[in-house]
């Protein structure tokens, strides 16, 4: 359990200030917070919710996974914080309908005024 702290701290220092970014290239969203935080906001419905549930699992697994073994290479754990970050969003992001998406952004940005 201590490991996963570790892993969310890593995440949360590696994966940098604003909530949602635009990769301009990709124009891919980046998802930094838990949808399930709003999820009454967001009005996700059961399925949704445990769907976000398990791709947050599968993300903290796998950085989980990567920490124990390069623990002391930092690249390699910025790099994979950086590609399941990617991942993960982009799950998330199928798993919202549109309006729902609309409504995270504009939560977010209500909230940490980016």
């Amino acid at each position: 359990m201590k490991a996963v702290h570790i892993l969310y701290f890593l995440v949360i220092i590696l994966a940098g200030s604003p909530v949602l970014a635009q990769d301009q290239a990709t124009s891919t969203r980046l998802i930094k917070y838990d949808p399930l935080f709003w999820k009454s906001e967001l009005h996700l419905n059961a399925l949704q919710s445990t769907r976000i549930r398990e791709i947050n699992h599968q993300f903290y697994e796998e950085l989980l996974s990567t920490y124990n073994r390069n623990q002391d290479d930092r690249t390699a754990i910025r790099t994979k914080v950086s590609e399941s970050l990617k991942n993960r969003s982009q799950l998330i992001w199928e798993t919202l309908e549109p309006k729902q998406r609309r409504k995270l952004e504009r939560l977010i940005n209500e909230n940490y005024h980016i």
